[in-house]
């Protein structure tokens, strides 16, 4: 048995036991297992290691993919983890997860053969291409980056692409076409630059003429005639 008089100052000398007895009820022993880690005993016979966690094991996880992240001084929580397609992103005071800028959010193309346009106010527009119902937060500004491989306007007159927000329009210009005499038969390629409300949305490319009528060609016969794409900017 280990005496007071074997603990050299200032240190504490612990004697190694393999099945150290239960203290009495209300108290707990402190030992030094064969092991050599320190432990400590109940009344019931109960051994906890000191210092013996595992990182997989650890109370802070909540869910599979949860990153521990600290929240403060001394202090952490647990991030759980974000929809598919996210990635942590540095926010004012702490670590959430977001989409990556270039995330698509859409992408709608019209691959019908040639296309016209007949009709003649933003109002009444004829349909280009049509996205899908994606839902937007409401604080993110998006990028939608629309192309049509060549179009000809009609004779002296002028084409206008619009973007509709369901049956609303959103933008009365996103892209013009024309010429002062004479057919303009060009490609285009623009950008619209804008942050959703927090909704869901289904946006669309459409288009209406002066007078007479415009034709969206195909580039080739798997191609399109008319494409947009929308990402985070």
């Amino acid at each position: 048995m280990t005496k007071a008089s074997d603990n050299p100052y200032p240190s504490l000398l612990f004697e190694e036991h393999v099945d150290p007895a239960n203290p009495a009820a209300g108290h707990q022993r402190i030992f030094v297992d064969t092991d050599h880690a320190l432990k400590i005993i109940n009344s019931a016979g109960a051994v906890t290691a000191y210092g013996s966690g595992s990182v997989a094991t650890d109370t802070i996880w909540d869910a599979a993919g949860d990153l521990a992240i600290g929240t403060g001084a001394n202090t952490a929580a647990a991030l759980t983890k974000g929809a598919a397609g996210t990635v942590p992103t540095a926010g004012a005071s702490t670590l959430a997860y977001a989409f990556p800028p270039g995330h698509e959010y859409d992408y709608a193309v019209n691959t019908a053969s040639d296309p016209s346009v007949t009709a003649t106010s933003a109002a009444t527009a004829n349909t280009l291409a049509t996205g899908n119902a994606v839902a937007y937060d409401g604080s993110t500004v998006v990028l939608m980056d629309i192309y049509c491989p060549a179009a000809l306007s009609p004779s002296g007159q002028s084409c206008r692409i619009v973007l509709y927000d369901g049956s609303s329009l959103l933008y009365d210009t996103v892209g013009w076409l024309g010429s002062s005499s004479g057919t303009a038969n060009v490609s285009f390629h623009g950008f619209a630059r804008f942050t959703p409300t927090n909704a869901t949305h289904t946006y669309s490319i459409r288009a209406y003429v002066s007078s007479g009528t415009a034709t969206f060609y195909r580039a080739g016969a798997d191609a399109s005639a008319c494409s947009f794409r929308i990402t985070k900017a």
